[in-house]
């Protein structure tokens, strides 16, 4: 389940009974501020290659590592599980779609288009 305020408009997340991703539009927190028929979108290699530009660098064991094509952040995956870092920093782990995206508009002040 999603809250309101772990969302931006723009954010993509899945909803009960639509196949495709949804883009957020409009943000409503008159209510319990849950949003009951939405969940967020896993976070996989292919959406951080195909749709937010990291590429794969090296793998070492069983961690793997990648780099963004235009900013200084990278990220590590070992077992499914996401860490990102910017320059020398590391932010964090981060698992679903509109956590990166939510990254990017913090680390970069710009929007991330991206087409699942």
């Amino acid at each position: 389940m999603l809250q309101a305020k772990d969302l931006r408009i723009g954010n993509y997340i899945k909803m009960q009974g639509v196949n495709r991703p949804i883009k957020v539009s409009i943000i409503d927190t008159t209510e319990t501020s849950i949003c009951t028929k939405s969940e967020p979108i896993p976070l996989t290699e292919e959406i951080l290659k195909n749709n937010f530009g990291f590429k794969n660098t090296y793998k070492i064991g069983n961690k793997k590592y990648f780099e963004h094509s235009e900013y200084r952040i990278s990220f590590t995956v070992v077992d499914n599980c996401f860490v990102f870092d910017f320059g020398p920093a590391t932010i964090g782990q981060r698992g679903y779609v509109h956590e990166v995206q939510n990254l990017f508009k913090e680390l970069t002040q710009k929007d991330i288009e991206i087409n699942l």
